[in-house]
């Protein structure tokens, strides 16, 4: 349009041409690099969602959207304390919001019969000040469940080894008087004369070595 307007010179206007290619590329590039960080964050499992420091959300994926029970797209500009109040109470979230903005801070919460675990992380900006927060909240009710069957089964183990030492303890202890007597016996035997002890004499000896 310059050039039908304007007439400039052809180095001039390739010069232009060029800059405007390069400006268009790398308005794709950006665009396709977007697309792929949209379908990697989409693709999480767990629930993500970036917050600003008045605790709205500015973006969140799929899973965050379904814990919301919402779409993704009505995320953005949603109050995070009010759209999670199902799952965690407010005064633990907002502690837990204002804790991540200063390190990473993760708690557990049961809520519906379900385990979540919530992890905060600080979301610096360009100067590396922190502005927000980025939540992933993960349901962990079937490892906290694997967890307390296997507390559950060490237990049981421990009460097993426990009653078996008392079994053995109470066993020797049954075992030791008789044997004690029939050592004694043995002892007054080995001292007396004939024949005819031997044989009982080497059949105590015997047993008692078993």
């Amino acid at each position: 349009d310059l050039y039908l307007a304007q007439p400039i010179e052809g180095v001039e206007l390739l010069a232009t041409i060029r800059a405007l290619l390069r400006t268009r590329d790398a308005e794709e590039g950006e665009r396709k690099a977007g697309r792929r960080l949209h379908r990697t964050f989409d693709a999480i499992q767990d629930a993500l969602l970036l917050v600003d420091a008045a605790q709205t959300i500015e973006e969140g994926n799929g899973a965050a959207a379904r814990l919301i029970n919402t779409s993704t797209d009505k995320l953005e500009g949603t109050n995070v304390v009010a759209a999670l109040r199902h799952v965690v109470p407010q005064d633990r979230f907002e502690q837990l919001l204002a804790r991540s903005r200063h390190g990473r801070h993760e708690i557990e919460v049961f809520s519906g019969g379900r385990c979540f675990r919530l992890s905060g992380y600080p979301a610096p900006n360009e100067h590396g000040a922190s502005e927000g927060v980025v939540l992933l909240i993960a349901d962990v009710s079937e490892h906290k469940r694997l967890e307390t069957e296997l507390q559950a089964r060490v237990l049981e183990l421990a009460e097993a080894a426990r009653r078996k030492d008392e079994f053995l303890a109470m066993l020797a202890h049954e075992l030791r008087n008789p044997l004690h007597a029939i050592s004694a016996a043995s002892n007054v035997l080995d001292k007396a004369d004939g024949k005819a002890l031997a044989r009982p004499r080497d059949v105590i000896h015997r047993q008692l070595a078993i």
